[in-house]
C-alpha cells in the first residue's frame, strides 16, 4: 500500500520547504547583523562620538538578532563566514604582495566586509546562474548549498517557492486521503473476513517477539503481578521469566507466576489456577524504572488480546486462559528541575543540568561533550550506590565520571559525545531496588563552537606594538576582558601569529592559566620577529590586527 508512503512524503515535503524558508531568513538577518556590526566598528575607529546612542541602539539590535538564530544554525553560519573570509583574506594579501605596497596590506576587517557582501549578494541572487539566492544546508563538516527562489522566500516565506509538482499542496493531500480512505476501507473488509470468529486460536496465532528495522527489541521487565479479586482485595505475586514451552508447575510455598519472555505480543502469564476464576483486574509492575501497565480483563473470547493469562497447572482440569487488553499504562512521574524530591533519609533538589562543550572549555576532546549534574542536598550520601543515572537518546545508560560533594549538594559529571542537535536526556536515581526511581527529564541546547564563544564573550579593548629590546623584534601588548555571564578559559590557541602566510609558535603564557572571570580585564604581552617590509597578522578570537613596521625603526 503506498498512500501512507505518498502522505508521508507530502508531509516531509512541506516540512523541508518550511526549514528552508526559515534558514534563509534567518541567513539574511545573520550577514545584515554582521555588517551593520562592522559598519558601528568602522564609526568607533573613526571616532564618530555624534552617533554614538544610535549606534550603541544598533549594536544592541544587531546581536539580539544573531543570539536569535538557533544555535546549529549559527555554527553552520560561523563556518560559512570564516571560509569565506580566509578567502578574501588571501586574495587581498596575493594583490598586496604582487604590487609591493605595504600601505595596501590586507585589513582583517576589509577582508570580513567583502566576504559578508559577497555572500549576501548571492543569497539574493545578485551575479548568480538565473538568479538564484545560494543558501548553506546542513552540518560545517558537512556543508550544501541550495539554489532557492529568493524573492519568492523574501515576498512569501512560507508559500510554495519550491513546487513539489503541477499540483499544489493542498490539492495534492485531499487527493492522496481520498485515494487511502478508499483502500482503507477496502482492506478492513478483507480482514474482517479473514479474521476467525469466536476462540482464543486468533490471539495464539499473533504471537511473536517485536523487532525495529530488523533489529530485536528488548522487553519491559515484569517483576510483579497485583491481582485485583472480585471481592475487592488485591494479591501481588512475584513474576519469573522462562523460556520453556511448558509452564513450570512445582509448588512452592507461596504463590508463584511466570512470565514466557519470548513472546513479546501478547504477553503470556501464568498463575496458580486457583487464583484465576475471581479475578477482575490485572496490574504489571516492572523494576521501578518502567511504567506500570493495567489491563482490563475480557468477558468473552476476542481475536486480539495484549495479555494472556494462564494456569500454571496444566491438563485438561485446567481453568480457561483469560484474556485482556491494556487499559493504561502509569508513566513514572517526571520531577522539574528546581522541585524537592523525597528520598528516604530525606530531600533532594536538582538545581541545574547543564552541556559544556568544547567551544566553552577547551580542555575537552574535540568530539565529546561534558553534562553537569547539581544537586542541592543536605544529605551525606554513598552515592554511587543510587545508581545516578544518565540516560541518553541513544539508549546508553551513563553513570558518572567525577561526583564531587560540597557543604550545599553534590554535582555529577558524566563525558556524552558531542550532540549536533538539541539533546533530550533523562537523569534518576534509586533510592531502593523494589521503589520506583526517581528522575528528571530536560531538552539542553546544542553548546556553541569556539569562535561563537569568544565572538560573544571576549572584548579586545586595545592592542598596542612597539618595537622589542632585541633588534628585529616587536612587543604587543593586548588588553582583553571578559564580558560575558561566565568564567572564560583562554588558550594559546586562541591567539595567533601569522608572518605573511608563515605561522608563528605563541608562547605558553602565564595570564592564561587561569580563567577570566566575569567582566575581569587582563593585559597579555608577546614578543615576536618583525623583518623589514613585513607585517604580523595578529588574530585574538574573532579579531584581526595587522602589526607592521615603520620606517622610523
Amino acid at each position: 500500500m503506498t498512500v501512507p508512503s505518498l502522505a508521508a512524503d507530502a508531509a516531509a515535503d512541506a516540512r523541508f520547504q518550511e526549514e528552508i524558508a526559515a534558514q534563509y531568513r534567518d541567513y539574511l538577518a545573520y550577514l545584515d547583523a554582521h555588517l551593520t556590526l562592522l559598519d558601528i566598528q568602522a564609526a568607533r575607529t573613526a571616532v564618530a562620538f555624534e552617533r554614538a546612542e544610535t549606534r550603541d541602539d544598533d549594536e544592541q539590535a544587531a546581536r539580539h538578532a544573531i543570539a536569535a538564530i538557533p544555535a546549529q544554525r549559527r555554527a553552520l553560519f560561523d563556518a560559512v563566514i570564516e571560509q569565506e573570509r580566509q578567502e578574501a583574506q588571501r586574495q587581498l594579501e596575493g594583490q598586496a604582495w604582487q604590487s609591493g605596497e605595504r600601505a595596501r596590506r590586507a585589513d582583517p576587517d576589509e577582508a570580513a566586509r567583502i566576504a559578508l557582501a559577497r555572500l549576501r549578494d548571492e543569497a539574493i541572487g545578485i551575479g548568480t546562474e538565473g538568479g538564484k539566492g545560494l543558501l548553506p544546508y546542513g552540518k560545517p563538516d558537512a556543508m550544501k548549498w541550495y539554489a532557492v527562489d529568493g524573492a519568492a522566500l523574501r515576498a512569501a516565506p512560507s508559500a510554495a517557492a519550491y513546487s513539489a509538482g503541477a499540483l499544489d499542496t493542498k490539492t495534492r493531500k485531499r487527493m492522496v486521503w481520498q485515494v487511502g480512505g478508499a483502500i482503507a476501507v477496502l482492506l478492513l473488509a478483507i480482514i474482517w473476513l479473514l479474521i476467525p470468529k469466536g476462540g482464543t486460536h486468533s490471539v495464539v496465532a499473533l504471537m511473536q517477539g517485536a523487532s525495529v528495522n530488523g533489529a530485536p527489541l528488548t522487553a519491559w521487565p515484569i517483576q510483579k503481578l497485583v491481582l485485583t479479586r472480585a471481592h475487592g482485595d488485591s494479591t501481588t505475586v512475584p513474576i519469573s521469566a522462562t523460556t520453556t514451552v511448558a509452564w513450570p508447575d512445582g509448588e512452592s510455598a507461596a504463590p508463584q507466576a511466570y512470565w514466557r519472555s519470548t513472546t513479546v505480543w501478547p504477553l503470556r502469564i501464568c498463575v496458580p489456577g486457583t487464583m484465576l476464576a475471581d479475578v477482575t483486574g490485572v496490574q504489571l509492575l516492572g523494576s521501578g524504572a518502567t511504567p506500570a501497565r493495567t489491563y482490563t480483563l475480557l468477558s468473552a473470547p476476542a481475536a486480539a488480546a495484549d495479555l494472556m493469562l494462564e494456569s500454571c497447572q496444566g491438563g485438561t482440569s485446567a481453568p480457561a486462559p483469560r484474556l485482556a487488553i491494556l487499559h493504561e499504562t502509569t508513566q513514572l512521574p517526571i520531577h522539574a528541575i528546581g522541585e524537592a524530591a523525597a528520598l528516604p533519609a530525606g530531600n533532594v533538589t536538582l538545581t541545574a543540568i547543564t552541556l559544556t562543550g568544547p567551544g566553552e572549555d577547551p580542555t575537552l576532546p574535540a568530539n565529546e561533550a561534558r553534562v553537569t549534574v547539581q544537586l542541592r542536598t543536605a544529605l551525606k550520601l554513598d552515592w554511587p550506590l543510587l545508581f545516578p543515572t544518565l540516560l541518553l537518546p541513544s539508549g546508553v545508560a551513563a553513570l558518572p565520571s567525577d561526583i564531587t560533594s560540597t557543604d550545599r549538594g553534590v554535582g555529577f559529571r558524566y563525558l556524552v559525545p558531542l550532540p549536533r542537535e538539541p539533546l533530550e536526556l533523562a537523569w534518576s536515581i534509586a533510592p531502593r531496588t523494589d521503589a520506583a526511581v526517581i528522575r528528571w527529564r530536560t531538552t539542553l541546547e546544542v553548546p556553541p563552537s569556539r569562535a561563537a564563544v569568544l565572538r560573544d564573550a571576549l572584548e579586545v579593548r586595545q592592542v598596542q606594538a612597539t618595537p622589542g629590546e632585541t633588534p628585529g623584534t616587536v612587543v604587543a601588548t593586548i588588553t582583553l576582558a571578559n564580558r560575558g555571564q561566565a568564567p572564560l578559559q583562554l588558550v594559546s590557541a586562541d591567539l595567533t601569529l601569522f608572518a605573511n602566510t608563515r605561522p608563528l609558535a605563541t608562547p605558553d603564557l602565564a595570564a592564561l592559566r587561569q580563567p577570566f572571570a566575569p567582566g575581569e580585564q587582563r593585559t597579555l604581552t608577546l614578543q615576536a620577529p618583525l623583518g623589514e617590509r613585513e607585517a604580523l597578522i595578529l588574530t585574538v578570537g574573532s579579531a584581526r590586527f595587522a602589526i607592521e613596521a615603520t620606517e622610523g625603526r
